[in-house]
């Protein structure tokens, strides 16, 4: 079979996806010939091509794509703003749509279905569209045998029906499928949406591998797991859900990818050593339910270390050395034998990771990790109050979260805190706990490193707090003409909207009397994760 893989705009064009080359990866060992698409790449370059002519932005570009520009932060971040604002200024005229490295600004609403529609029906409404037809021209002219787009964030779901629209009325045979996470998580409300399958064929709503393999066999739809399709004049859904099954040989394929061209000094690889949270209980998020729904032993599919130092051995050998292991939480355990296995390497190499505030971490751990080329963890803090940690049943609690995070930064890994204000019934003892914590670990943290994101609290459709609100004391939000809405805002009266801002004011304030005004990452508008671990293991370096 010929099998087309797109990644549409929007998504942040300074790093490789990762859906993509896994996807291709598991395609070609089973013999079928593959080609990828990275049309937000394409967009991307598009618009700052069209800008080439001006000196200044020639310059821009030149510079910051030199490694060396890594070094000087501040300057990179500079030159990366005046990069975004080339991008911004081309990207639509009339500034009704916004591009942005890391987001996409529209009058249209991934949460209507109404809007949906204009994407199918209307492209022309999106500025990106006749950016990219040319690019689109290309899939056609290649006529696949089977379409698959992957959407990882909402900001990629208009140009992916957009796409999948035009490609439908040129190829009427093809199988055009859709997948990534924002889909997973309207599984259930899509169910209802028949109209799009004029359009495509199947939306994956779990592990889209298993899917696209037992179409790439020939199989009909009614044998296919993981999918919605229609049929009999209604949405049906699979009866069989399969997770993503590793193997020792498995690795993802970047060879499909435009790899010099990303946007970026130099490459960060992302890899992923299992699926699914090891954890799976907090009652906000939508993980259980989908690692429910992809029947995982001990909530993840773990995928062998073998597996990972090999795949990560050949990019060595192709000269990548810094790595980003994007699993939603490595486990204590996956993280002392990675942090060993790397280690054995003997190669100079850099990483970050995302970890839970587990008991079991320790500081011989985290000086392994640092000795292994561990630059940065990412941890969900949420709160430092016991009682909502507790109710929220995140696994942990306040005294664990200080330790851990102060062995982190003793052992000289930057860390970034996940941090969430607005919980129903929160009090002024809670807020009073989470700033104690704050108090006590910022004096010892790595300041040039530390980043941190403040947000107030949502309700993921189908978890805990959507379904008993009021066990937790909350009221959702929520918007009648909003009928694709996956994630909620809670209800408050307006004074305690007030007390939420103010909050959120005063934690940004204290975290910077700590930090005493030194420059680091949090200053320098550098949203992209990997980018946090090029500007620190530059500085560690200059």
């Amino acid at each position: 079979m010929k099998c087309a893989l797109i990644f549409p705009p929007q998504w942040d064009p300074r790093q490789p996806p990762l859906s993509i080359p896994t996807i291709a990866g598991v395609l070609k060992s089973k013999g079928h010939e593959v080609k990828a698409w990275d049309v937000n790449l394409y967009l991307y370059w598009q618009l700052i091509f069209s800008r080439l002519n001006e000196k200044k932005i020639a310059n821009t570009l030149k510079q910051y794509l030199r490694i060396d520009a890594l070094k000087d932060a501040e300057k990179f971040s500079k030159l990366n703003s005046e990069l975004e604002y080339a991008i911004y200024s081309e990207y639509d005229e009339t500034e009704n749509h916004q591009l942005y490295w890391d987001n996409l600004h529209t009058p249209y609403s991934a949460n209507k279905s109404d809007d949906w529609k204009t994407a199918v029906n209307k492209p022309e409404n999106f500025p990106f569209f006749e950016r990219i037809k040319s690019h689109i021209e290309e899939i056609i002219e290649w006529n696949p045998d089977i379409i698959f787009i992957s959407c990882i964030s909402d900001t990629q779901i208009f140009s992916a029906l957009s796409i999948a629209s035009h490609l439908r009325a040129s190829m009427q045979n093809v199988k055009i499928m859709v997948g990534g996470h924002a889909f997973i998580q309207r599984k259930n409300i899509l169910i209802k949406q028949s109209w799009l399958f004029k359009t495509i064929d199947a939306i994956c709503f779990s592990n889209g591998e298993p899917s696209i393999i037992a179409i790439s066999e020939g199989k009909p739809l009614d044998q296919v797991p993981n999918i919605l399709w229609f049929n009999n004049n209604k949405i049906q859904s699979s009866i069989n859900t399969e997770p993503f099954e590793y193997n020792d040989s498995f690795k993802p394929d970047f060879s499909v990818l435009p790899m010099k061209y990303y946007l970026s000094p130099t490459i960060v690889i992302p890899i992923e050593t299992a699926r699914g949270c090891p954890w799976s209980k907090c009652a906000f998020c939508n993980h259980p339910l989908i690692n429910v729904e992809q029947k995982m032993t001990n909530n993840q599919s773990i995928r062998s270390l073998l597996s990972v130092i090999n795949e990560m051995k050949e990019h060595i050998t192709n000269g990548y050395k810094s790595f980003a292991f994007v699993d939603e939480a490595l486990s204590y355990d996956r993280f002392k034998n990675l942090s060993s296995e790397l280690s054995n390497l003997e190669e100079d190499l850099t990483w970050i990771c995302y970890l839970r505030l587990e008991q079991q971490h320790n500081i011989a751990e985290f000086k392994n990790a640092k000795k292994a080329g561990c630059k940065k963890i990412f941890f969900g803090l949420e709160t430092g109050s016991d009682r909502l940690l507790k109710l929220y049943k995140k696994g942990t609690t306040s005294k664990i979260a200080k330790r851990v995070l102060k062995e982190a930064s003793a052992a000289g890994i930057a860390i970034h805190l996940f941090i969430i204000t607005g919980f129903a019934k929160e009090t002024d003892t809670d807020r009073a706990e989470n700033e104690e914590l704050l108090k006590e670990i910022l004096p010892v943290i790595n300041t040039f490193g530390f980043t941190y994101d403040i947000f107030p609290l949502s309700v993921a459709i189908d978890t805990s707090l959507y379904l008993k609100p009021k066990y937790y004391g909350a009221s959702i939000k929520r918007n009648e003409k909003h009928d694709l809405t996956s994630r909620f805002n809670l209800y408050f009266p307006k004074e305690t909207r007030n007390v939420h801002s103010e909050y959120n004011h005063k934690i940004k304030q204290m975290i910077e009397s700590y930090l005493k005004g030194k420059i680091g990452i949090r200053n320098l508008k550098i949203s992209h994760d990997s980018m946090h671990l090029l500007l620190i293991d530059s500085h560690c370096n200059d």
